[in-house]
């Protein structure tokens, strides 16, 4: 599998991708379905959009928000507070990752999902 910046030729497929999360209701805070225009510019309007490839097939698409995004980290970092799972969140200039304890990983999987949110 390689994951490399899409191009035009992605959009259908990614499109697809993204309206499948939005439909299932687990994007924050997307709630519009894409269609082709609105799914180029939303795509292109991002700082990075990326796609996960093997074989010619489209499995995944990795996307990196403007700062116009806020308060997920307070979010889900919340969440997992109200579980007692502790976390390490690291915050950089264009994306933030929250670590967990090994033993604690499973748990919080569960809890993330079962409050809606699809951790890939």
């Amino acid at each position: 599998m390689i994951i490399r910046k899409y191009a035009e030729r992605d959009l259908p497929e990614i499109i697809r991708i993204w309206n499948e999360v939005v439909e299932e209701g687990i994007a924050f805070p997307q709630e519009e379905l894409l269609n082709l225009k609105s799914g180029a510019e939303f795509f292109a309007a991002q700082s990075y959009t990326a796609v996960a490839e093997e074989d010619g097939k489209i499995y995944g698409l990795y996307i990196l928000h403007h700062f116009s995004l806020i308060g997920i980290l307070s979010k889900l970092s919340g969440i997992l507070a109200e579980h007692k799972i502790g976390i390490f969140a690291v915050s950089t200039y264009n994306t933030d990752y929250i670590l967990v304890k090994e033993e604690n990983f499973e748990r919080a999987l569960s809890v993330l999902n079962s409050e809606g949110y699809l951790v890939v």
